[in-house]
């Protein structure tokens, strides 16, 4: 079954960071605000984490001197150099060629998308807010100086067996994401690992909080004796100082989810148009229980990239759709639990018009040749 997101989950610590409470937090992103966040804890907190080096002076260097944590430096540094070898290198330049239709200025919404900013970030690199819905616990992010060493280590480690996923074959392994991110660590749930990644591809953080989605759909921070929906992330480039966010949403993904007799539904309306990311979705949307999430994807998205698990090609068949077919299909993967969803004329249609591609995507990892594909529909009529 699928990935679904994935990191941080509760655990009771004697102290514990004001639920990721900070100056600046609970506001949506502007595109004039400069960051005021003088002490770069956060950001610290992140970079602790994947392993770069803290701001001169941080509160937090005193745990980076074990050797413990060396090895966890030279672990992530041997990952962020495969990400950018077998990822970045080539899903970047290949971005630029095939989506500049992608409107900028809209949202960035990936359904069942585990902790995997990476990839919505690569094919999404200019968007200003990034919204990743999933099933796993978001979670609340313990102050590094409450938690000893021991058990920063083991989380750490654990960190390190879901990422190694990404970075070997660029597919989050549900069962490890289980295992390792929602198990008894110091450090779980999404967004420990979601944070790597911003810092790892040149974010400063400025806020993390938990927050909560209200009936009327909106976001607030989220306060010590409540539950988070998610969590949201705040950050920018150095040379761009203008605030852009993460949220994530702790969500299982319905019919009823998506609705807007839903406060989690609410959120997802207001968000507007979006660009839509499908992954690894489970074929859940060829399913009929779950049309109500299809027919909102169809509804709200002007740009969708996917493999051959998210909407049937058939509801591209239209003048509304212009798309772009990419790598290999013949047949679709044969996942247990689900059922088994063959489209015949989108293999004819890949035998015929698809264009190559050189990276892996979804469930390409699975196949026995690591043939991926890949799917490009831009809304041209509305």
């Amino acid at each position: 079954v699928h990935r679904i997101p994935i990191i941080l989950v509760l655990l009771t610590f004697s102290t514990v960071l004001p639920l990721f409470y900070c100056k600046g937090a609970g506001v949506e992103p502007d595109a004039g605000s400069i960051p005021d966040n003088a002490s770069g804890y956060y950001d610290d907190v992140a970079r602790l984490l994947a392993g770069l080096p803290l701001s001169e002076g941080s509160e937090l260097s005193a745990l980076t001197r074990s050797p413990g944590y060396a090895a966890h430096q030279e672990a992530m540094q041997g990952f962020w150099r495969t990400v950018e070898h077998q990822h970045l290198r080539i899903i970047q330049p290949w971005q630029k060629r095939h989506m500049s239709a992608a409107n900028p200025g809209q949202t960035a919404l990936y359904l069942l998308s585990g902790a995997d900013f990476l990839n919505l970030y690569s094919f999404f690199p200019d968007s200003r807010r990034y919204v990743l819905v999933a099933l796993e616990e978001s979670g609340r992010l313990p102050d590094p100086s409450a938690v000893s060493t021991n058990e920063t280590l083991r989380s750490l480690e654990a960190i390190r067996a879901v990422t190694g996923n990404i970075g070997a074959r660029n597919y989050f392994m549900s069962a490890s994401m289980n295992r390792y991110l929602n198990g008894d660590f110091a450090y779980r749930g999404t967004t420990p690992v979601i944070l790597i990644f911003a810092v790892r591809l040149g974010f400063k953080i400025h806020t993390v909080e938990p927050v909560v989605i209200l009936d009327n759909g909106t976001l607030r921070t989220a306060r010590a004796d409540e539950q988070p929906d998610g969590s949201r992330i705040q950050m920018y480039q150095p040379d761009d100082r203008r605030l852009r966010e993460i949220v994530y949403l702790q969500m299982r993904l319905s019919d009823e989810n998506v609705s807007t007799q839903t406060d989690s539904g609410r959120y997802l309306h207001s968000l507007g148009r979006v660009n839509v990311m499908l992954k690894s979705a489970v074929y859940l949307l060829h399913m009929r229980q779950y049309t109500g999430v299809r027919d909102f994807v169809l509804k709200q998205a002007d740009f969708i990239i996917q493999d051959d698990s998210g909407v049937p090609y058939s509801f591209f068949q239209n003048d509304d759709w212009e798309v772009r077919l990419f790598g290999t299909y013949t047949a679709p993967v044969r996942l247990s639990g689900t059922g088994y969803f063959p489209q015949p004329q989108m293999a004819a249609d890949y035998n015929s018009k698809a264009q190559p591609i050189e990276f892996q995507y979804g469930y390409g990892t699975l196949r026995p040749d690591g043939a991926s594909n890949l799917l490009l529909a831009r809304r041209v009529k509305h």
